[in-house]
């Protein structure tokens, strides 16, 4: 948070002194390029707002994106991220919309996408200015950010756990052959899931 603060108080700079807003439209970073914006003192000078835009039901609702307008595009993808950076522009008037979708990790996502993976968009008001609308693709290229093959497979152990727990199930099997209650395994997944017990849930599913 500390780099994106000062990222961010050099971005305020700019606006102040051009007299400009911004509004931001993220997903996968969940607010936190707002919450850096807004960490500026004087941040209501250029800061009009904004929303996190984590599922299809917050697309429709807060940037008023119907499906109809998604056909041949799909999120954390380029067209994505100008299509938020373009639309959240519009509905907050601003001279500058600046949207983010991505993977967060830790497996990636259903379209394949690496964890790390990040499309950011950019639109302006005045369409000489920086291209008018454009995308800055994937950065897990540049970084060293996916996930080990270990954290992967507990990962998806993570999850079938809890599947298996919100689906009602109460006691689980180690690979030892020991009954486990499952909330409670649920529970030391978070500190210390013996491997014994995550390998036998992985291989259930």
């Amino acid at each position: 948070m500390k780099e994106l603060v000062g990222i961010a108080e050099k971005i305020a700079v700019k606006l102040i002194e051009r007299k400009q807003t911004i509004a931001i439209a993220e997903s996968s970073t969940g607010g936190l390029i707002s919450a850096a914006l807004l960490s500026v003192p004087g941040a209501s000078a250029y800061f009009l707002g904004g929303g996190v835009v984590y599922t299809r039901d917050a697309r429709r609702i807060l940037m008023d994106i119907p499906d109809e307008a998604m056909k041949g595009i799909r999120s954390a993808s380029e067209p994505y991220a100008k299509l938020l950076a373009s639309q959240i522009r519009a509905r907050f008037s601003t001279d500058w919309g600046l949207s983010e979708t991505g993977a967060t990790g830790p497996t990636g996502n259903r379209y394949g996408d690496a964890a790390g993976h990040s499309c950011m968009g950019i639109a302006s008001l005045d369409p000489s200015r920086e291209n008018g609308s454009r995308a800055v693709h994937d950065h897990s290229r540049d970084c060293d950010c996916r996930p080990s093959a270990d954290e992967q497979r507990r990962a998806r152990a993570r999850d079938r756990l809890n599947r298996r727990v919100d689906g009602g199930q109460r006691t689980l099997r180690t690979g030892l052959g020991r009954e486990v209650d499952a909330v409670d395994a649920r529970c030391a997944f978070h500190q210390l899931l013996p491997e014994s017990l995550w390998a036998r849930v992985s291989h259930d599913v």
